[in-house]
């Protein structure tokens, strides 16, 4: 009976450190996985709106993954700031005068946060440098000076963002020029009490007196 007894906790034994040693695994399969063992560098950029952008989204160069977004911050001056990192062995791609965009398709097909590299080969970027984005004038700048690696389906994207921008203020513009005709519509009506509004009655008082 004893021996029984002594043979049936060896198996429990042989269970408990298959379970250990299967958990173990699990956890380096996912450290692998997630990166835990890789020194990727760590950059930042700053876009005008958080619109698009999401916490664990790609950021690609030529359609492969080269990085994830890890931080999305408001800053006091209400711009966006994002933290990413740069899988390591993509690192060289990081030069000087390299620049991120939020690809947009005015469609509302595709798009994504799309590294562009410098155009001229220079050393990595240290850990911590700043990435401009297209989205304000120093960017484009480097866009329009030709320092920035641009092929042609690239400048379709970037033609796209434009035209998704453009269309973007020509429908803020037209939504304020309905409410302005809406406006003028309603003081000729004499719906508007502001004192344009009570002008126009005065004028009507005064004119209907005659």
């Amino acid at each position: 009976m004893k021996f029984k007894i002594r043979y049936a906790e060896q198996i429990t034994g042989i269970f408990v450190l298959i379970a250990i040693l299967f958990v173990a695994l699990v956890m380096i399969l996912m450290g692998v996985n997630q990166r835990w063992f890789k020194n990727d560098p760590d950059f930042y950029s700053i876009f005008d709106s958080a619109e698009g952008l999401k916490l664990g989204m790609s950021i690609k160069l030529k359609g492969f993954q080269i990085g994830t977004v890890n931080k999305i911050l408001l800053l006091d001056n209400n711009r966006v700031e994002i933290r990413f990192s740069i899988f390591e062995n993509y690192h060289e791609k990081v030069r000087e005068n390299s620049i991120l965009q939020l690809s947009s398709n005015p469609l509302g097909l595709g798009g994504g946060l799309l590294l562009y590299p410098g155009r001229y080969a220079t050393s990595p970027l240290p850990d911590g440098s700043y990435i401009p984005s297209s989205d304000f004038a120093e960017g484009k700048k480097l866009i329009a000076d030709g320092l920035v690696e641009i092929n042609e389906s690239d400048a379709v994207s970037l033609l796209l963002d434009d035209v998704s921008t453009i269309l973007a203020n020509a429908n803020a513009a037209v939504i304020s020029l309905d409410e302005l005709l809406v406006s003028v519509t309603d003081t000729l009506e004499g719906r508007n009490t502001g004192p344009v509004g009570g002008t126009i009655d005065n004028v009507e008082s005064i004119t209907d007196r005659f």
